[in-house]
């Protein structure tokens, strides 16, 4: 059988007892080191209402030139301008050099880290040059959610050192409530009283986004059921890649047609009744089972393919070799497997052509793309390579084992044939 490179987190999942069990807010708090948690209809609106109430008007937010384009108009319609950083080629995240550099220098007031593909990074560094420069830290955790017990050698998680942290609950996230959002900050900040207030004040609505959202998401899990998928939706795809139809795919042409959107403090809402209910439904031993079954299909992957690794015919970032195998243990949370890649297109083409449902990578180099390529810039030459090589190895907690076996086999058969 087939299977979709991509499935949302079941909406039921356990259910949370306050008295018993740790909840979703209690638990991001304690990752976090953080004293108040806020949820909001997005993540990005969370950042936005931070950015928003911390920084004056004017001010220069540092963030990765290789991230969602939509995270740069938060930053534009709160009043601020970007100021963009290249990536490391360990994690894909922003280089620290370079926002270090820009600190210190006095360059930005603020520093948007996001860790990005389920990786993390020791910011223990940056966030004390933040601090000594008057300079805020935010952490943006969306596509890397961490608990402590997954990793005992290091004390640092994503989320610790920010002063402000920010975490997602979206479809495709470990935490699904259709969309949603955490912003988490201490209490004894300059602005935090001024963000409390503004908070206070919002309400809860149902809003037709979120009614697209949610109909959006009930079809997707219709159609990437095992019998939908195979028969029906997958040869779609297939035509549709064979094709050039990129309109079936509604990440890829949003990411590639990227647009500002603007927004004001009327866009900033809180959770609704069903994220809260639904969130009701989301229990700290899911996420760690979620953990468990997507590190062995990590395993499995960086076994398989160790030939074309140790050749350098491919790269898996952050992975590190010991006692002759390859690893992400305390270097990812396995939310998704980014592998770069020479020959993208026949690769691609070779395994659609397979049954495989797979595809490149959709965030652009936003330093060379407009309408973002007029604001400042240090570097950006490994993001250029990045969005040229990557693809995203399917990784979520139902996906086969037998079918990463099979797409390793034939990622190998290719190679050997060039």
């Amino acid at each position: 059988m087939r299977r979709p490179r991509f499935q949302s987190r079941p909406f039921i999942r356990g259910i949370t007892k306050p008295k018993k069990e740790e909840n979703i807010k209690s638990f991001i708090l304690k990752i976090s080191q953080k004293d108040i948690i806020f949820d909001y209809s997005q993540l990005r609106i969370g950042c936005f209402h931070f950015l928003l109430n911390a920084l004056p008007k004017g001010s220069i937010v540092a963030t990765s030139c290789y991230t969602i384009f939509d995270m740069v108009n938060i930053i534009i319609s709160a009043g601020h301008k970007p100021y963009f950083v290249d990536i490391d080629m360990q994690n894909l995240g922003p280089n620290i050099q370079e926002l270090k550099t820009l600190v210190e220098s006095k360059e930005v007031n603020a520093v948007i880290y996001t860790h990005l593909h389920g990786y993390k990074a020791d910011l223990k560094s940056l966030s004390e040059i933040c601090k000594k420069n008057n300079c805020i830290l935010i952490e943006d955790c969306a596509q890397s959610l961490w608990n402590i017990n997954w990793d005992q050698k290091d004390n640092f998680i994503p989320g610790k050192y920010g002063d402000a942290s920010i975490y997602s609950s979206g479809f495709f996230k470990s935490i699904n409530t259709i969309c949603g959002g955490f912003l988490v900050i201490k209490n004894n900040c300059s602005y935090s009283q001024a963000i409390i207030n503004s908070y206070n004040s919002l309400k809860p609505k149902i809003t037709g986004d979120f009614i697209y959202r949610l109909f959006y998401g009930l079809l997707f899990k219709i159609v990437t059921t095992d019998i939908f998928f195979n028969y029906l939706l997958f040869p779609v795809l297939k035509i549709s890649w064979a094709k050039n139809l990129v309109w079936i795919n509604k990440r890829a042409r949003e990411e590639n047609n990227p647009r500002y959107i603007d927004r004001d403090h009327k866009n900033v809402i809180r959770m609704n009744l069903i994220q809260r209910f639904l969130l009701k439904f989301q229990s700290i031993k899911a996420l760690d089972n979620d953990y468990l079954m997507k590190r062995k299909l990590a395993s499995i992957y960086l076994n398989e393919l160790k030939d074309l690794i140790d050749k350098k015919i491919i790269d898996i970032p952050g992975c590190i070799q010991k006692n002759n195998k390859y690893s992400l243990d305390g270097i990812s949370s396995y939310n998704q497997i980014p592998m770069l890649i020479y020959e993208r297109k026949k690769l691609l083409n070779f395994l659609i052509s397979e049954g495989f449902d797979i595809a490149a990578q959709h965030i652009r180099n936003l330093s060379r793309t407009y309408p973002y390529n007029k604001y400042k810039k240090v570097s950006d030459k490994n993001a250029s390579n990045v969005v040229d090589r990557i693809i995203l190895l399917p990784c979520y907690p139902s996906y086969k084992e037998k079918n990463v076996y099979d797409l390793c086999k034939k990622i190998n058969y290719f190679y050997k044939g060039i």
